[in-house]
């Protein structure tokens, strides 16, 4: 198994997620065709070394812009003096916040990736 092959397993679905929660909420559109083919790359980076390098940047921004956008969301939410989150942009926030995990640990897991016994 090669290293770092379940974090970027998990990051492509939670690529998958995102992209089919925001269809489902906003309708299909440039960003979840984006957010595929960032899973899509990222998922073959560990199987094909040519593409490692830019699969580790691709899982860093990513991971870090989705963080970014779970603040916000958590921040617009609050607006208007209650907390209110309708369940789907809930679920959206979640599977944005799993790429943020995911797409720092790919980024760290494949630094020096080596097959491992």
């Amino acid at each position: 198994m090669k290293r770092g092959s379940l974090s970027c397993a998990g990051f492509a679905l939670g690529c998958m997620a995102a992209t089919g929660l925001s269809a489902q909420i906003l309708g299909p559109g440039m960003w979840g065709a984006i957010f595929l083919g960032a899973g899509v790359l990222v998922a073959a980076s560990p199987y094909y070394p040519p593409i490692r390098d830019i699969g580790r940047g691709v899982a860093l921004v990513t991971g870090i812009l989705a963080l970014l956008a779970v603040a916000l969301g958590l921040l617009a939410a609050t607006i208007g003096g209650s907390f209110r989150l309708p369940n789907e942009q809930a679920m959206l926030l979640v599977a944005f916040s799993v790429i943020g995990i995911f797409g720092i640990t790919v980024f760290k897991r494949l630094s020096n990736a080596e097959d491992v016994a």
